[in-house]
């Protein structure tokens, strides 16, 4: 017994090193299995809702067990909590296993360590002997402690794995967004210079061409184009520009409520009935008054547009106590967001409307996170839209510039 705990002294300090979950594997599955007299093993490990094992590592008769140990019966699971290691002697195992008992490498007994039991991930080690195998608590104790630290050092390495493959995708998205700009940038300034000479002589012919001239109506569409070219342009600067937010002490209460008041011809003309209900006890944080004002002009835009008339748009704010943070709320009645369309929501040019740029979203979230802040959109079709926007205090300080609002 003294040299069996040293083992498992050995493999649990081997665990705890290791660096990757292929590693884990092979020392449950090589050294555990031959410690214990082992004639095969198998471990496998499944993400939920998925019926194909990611990780799988067999040895001896493991490899020829293998597909009916993957079936799982439940009332395998129903015999185990998850929690502690168990064996099962034939002739009991053949109801579980039937094929297991069968010929010359019949199975006699067999030994089951759980890892994972968690709603991300879960699977175990099935260890196969070819004589009855008694095991004693102590050591069936050992094995529970093993498998509980496998899962620790697992859950530990999937989770480095997951945080790597999400900084990729953050790092290629920076990248591409940074070219975009780049290029965002020198297109703009190519076109600038152009569409200013076009909207002033355009601008100077409608003044001397008469009203009733079939002329005038298309001096009038240039001039609205080339305005929505300048204004698709200036998006497009924003978006390429990295400025620090210049950021002042103000109550988000009076952005909202200036923010309402600039569209207040637009609900009232488009008979959209705006709901209020601002937390009073919202406390002044450090913000950039211009670039929120911006977020929430577009955000109750895109709400006043998916509802039909008579429709209702609420907005809110809150302060969340225990996260120091800003909740606000904007949320409509209409006619909600396909689920394909949600993920590519902030993504630059995407646009489900005929005559938008597609930038208003991403710039927007630009904003939002210049104050460390996020947005969140949640929509079922029919049903209507619920973008949440959070910004983090610190609250105001001493010697900060204070809002006039």
């Amino acid at each position: 017994m003294p040299g069996l705990e040293q083992t498992f002294r050995e493999i649990s300090r081997r665990l705890h090193a290791s660096q990757g979950a292929e590693e884990i594997a092979a020392l449950l599955v090589d050294q555990l299995a031959q410690t214990l007299g082992a004639r095969g093993a198998v471990l496998q490990l499944w993400k939920s809702q998925e019926d194909t094992p990611f990780l799988t590592k067999v040895w001896g008769w493991g490899e020829r067990c293998r597909a009916e140990l993957a079936m799982e019966p439940e009332q395998i699971f129903a015999r185990s909590d998850r929690q502690q290691a168990w064996v099962i002697h034939q002739p009991v195992l053949v109801d579980y296993f039937p094929t297991l008992a069968d010929g010359p490498e019949a199975v006699e007994t067999l030994a089951w360590l759980p890892l994972g039991g968690q709603e991300e991930w879960w699977g175990g080690l099935y260890l196969l002997f070819d004589r009855r195998q008694e095991m004693a608590p102590a050591i069936l104790d050992h094995l529970a402690d093993l498998g509980q630290q496998s899962t620790c050092a697992l859950a530990k390495i999937l989770l480095i794995v997951r945080q790597k493959t999400e900084f990729a995708r953050l790092a290629q998205q920076t990248e591409r967004l940074t070219a975009l700009g780049r290029l965002a940038a020198g297109v703009a300034h190519e076109l600038n210079n152009p569409l200013a000479s076009i909207l002033l002589y355009s601008s100077n012919l409608l003044k001397k061409v008469p009203a009733d001239s079939p002329l005038h109506e298309g001096l009038s569409i240039i001039i609205q184009e080339t305005k929505r070219c300048k204004a698709l342009i200036q998006e497009l600067l924003e978006l390429a520009r990295s400025k620090e937010p210049k950021k002042i002490v103000a109550n988000l209460n009076a952005i909202l409520t200036k923010v309402t008041h600039l569209l207040e011809n637009e609900f009232r003309r488009r008979a959209v009935r705006l709901r209020q209900e601002l937390d009073p006890t919202l406390p002044d944080l450090l913000m950039d008054i211009g670039q929120l004002q911006q977020v929430f002009v577009h955000l109750l835009l895109n709400a006043l547009e998916a509802v039909p008339a008579k429709g209702e748009v609420a907005l809110a704010s809150r302060w969340d106590r225990e996260q120091q943070t800003a909740v606000i709320t904007i949320s409509d009645n209409g006619c909600g967001i396909p689920p394909e369309n949600l993920a590519r929501l902030f993504d630059p040019f995407f646009s489900t409307k005929p005559r938008s740029t597609g930038l208003g979203l991403t710039v927007s979230l630009g904003f939002v996170q210049n104050h460390q802040g996020d947005i969140q959109v949640a929509s079922e079709p029919g049903k209507g839209t619920r973008v949440t926007v959070t910004i983090p205090g610190p609250t105001g300080a001493a010697g900060v510039p204070r809002s006039g609002l």
